[in-house]
């Protein structure tokens, strides 16, 4: 996870900024600080630029705690900090060995340990400092860091357990509900997919139902099917095919509308966010939303002209990354049924990934792949979290 570039004169005054930077208070965490090359430790005068942190669970055992100790170090040779500082948010768990397992890999890859600190509820000491005595933290209020994270509208949000009741629809959502949207979301696909049938005719031997259409569709259970038949020859979509866009992309508009006083997507008729799920078997419909909801990715000339006009024609234009409509997305996670929420779980998780909210992405692969293991996308973003890939870079601002 990037940060924006702050700074930092005290190791207390990075502790107090973490639940800042990462949006949540971390329970029984690691929380990996990367330094920029040439840049002072903590403990001097000089402020220190971060570029990078890493959170991971804090390991039960010690199988695991040499499993995270490997994970970390693949993290560390690619990005190759100057220094790293080390912080373990504590319940019970004593995380001294953990920490000092985290930090003679990191030395022993030539990066410099900046800081080591435990944190329990306002209490902290340092690693190593004399006696190690714990102390009471800095009031938010008292440090400059945070205020400038608070004036960027980064604020500690819902912790991660309730973030991860939230996608996985453990949080106030009504089975009763999600079998109303199941209903609607299987009528629908029945239709758009009799449409493909109908205007494309039937599928040659070896292909999808359905593969005759201008964009990769997939079944009711959301496998990812590739495009081919007619559409491989070059004809484009029909009109009935393109009602289909058309309600698809007025769909997501309502369900992402951030604008004050609108209903929630759980207030909405599930005829609606029906049409919007079904659209995400669409992989090129897909692909538009995660460009219009995080530009910088793909170029409106890199996706078919017609799913692009029926967003513009629809969807609020904005070069910001809108962190609101990334918790609209996690309120429809939150609604719909396992055995069919791989492709928005994919989508909310690559959005989050490139607003830099790791924590969001990690919950929503994790949920994905655990009732779709062979879903591509889920997979592919998965091994970019695994491996602590950054997120691209490119011509937009990065929060609204």
């Amino acid at each position: 996870m990037t940060t924006p570039k702050i700074r930092f004169t005290s190791l207390a005054d990075l502790v107090v900024s973490l639940p800042h930077q990462l949006g949540y208070r971390p329970v029984d965490s690691l929380v990996l600080t990367f330094l920029a090359r040439g840049d002072a430790a903590p403990a001097t005068s000089s402020p220190t630029r971060i570029t990078l942190k890493c959170r991971v669970d804090l390991p039960p055992d010690a199988r695991c705690r040499s499993q995270v100790v490997q994970m970390l170090a693949d993290v560390v040779r690619r990005e190759k900090p100057a220094g790293v500082i080390l912080c373990a948010f504590e319940t019970d768990q004593d995380s001294t060995e953990t920490l000092a397992a985290v930090s003679r890999m990191c030395e022993s890859k030539g990066v410099g340990v900046g800081g080591v600190a435990r944190v329990r509820g306002d209490r902290w000491h340092e690693v190593g400092d004399d006696g190690g005595v714990w102390r009471t933290l800095p009031a938010v209020e008292n440090v400059p860091a945070v205020a400038d994270l608070v004036y960027r509208g980064m604020q500690p949000g819902p912790s991660r357990a309730e973030l991860t009741a939230r996608v996985w629809g453990r949080f106030d959502t009504d089975q009763a509900d999600q079998a109303v949207l199941l209903a609607e979301l299987d009528a629908y696909a029945d239709r758009f997919l009799e449409t493909l049938h109908r205007t494309r005719g039937p599928a040659r031997e070896g292909e999808p139902s359905g593969a005759g259409s201008s964009s990769g569709t997939t079944d009711a259970a959301g496998a990812e099917e590739s495009s081919g038949g007619a559409a491989a020859a070059g004809a484009g979509p029909l009109v009935s095919e393109l009602r289909f866009v058309e309600r698809g992309a007025r769909a997501w508009q309502r369900m992402l509308d951030t604008t004050p006083g609108v209903p929630t997507v759980r207030d909405l008729p599930p005829a609606v966010v029906a049409q919007g799920l079904a659209m995400l078997w669409d992989r090129d419909f897909r692909d538009a939303l995660i460009s219009w909801l995080a530009p910088g990715q793909l170029g409106p000339g890199m996706l078919p002209a017609e799913v692009w006009a029926a967003f513009v024609r629809h969807l609020p234009l904005s070069r910001l990354c809108d962190s609101r409509r990334l918790d609209r997305l996690v309120e429809v996670c939150g609604l719909v049924p396992d055995e069919v929420a791989a492709p928005v779980l994919s989508v909310t998780a690559q959005c989050a990934w490139i607003l830099n909210n790791g924590t969001i992405a990690n919950i929503a692969v994790e949920r994905a792949l655990e009732f779709q293991p062979d879903y591509t996308l889920a997979q592919l973003i998965d091994q970019l979290l695994q491996h602590g890939v950054r997120p691209p870079g490119g011509p937009f601002a990065v929060v609204a």
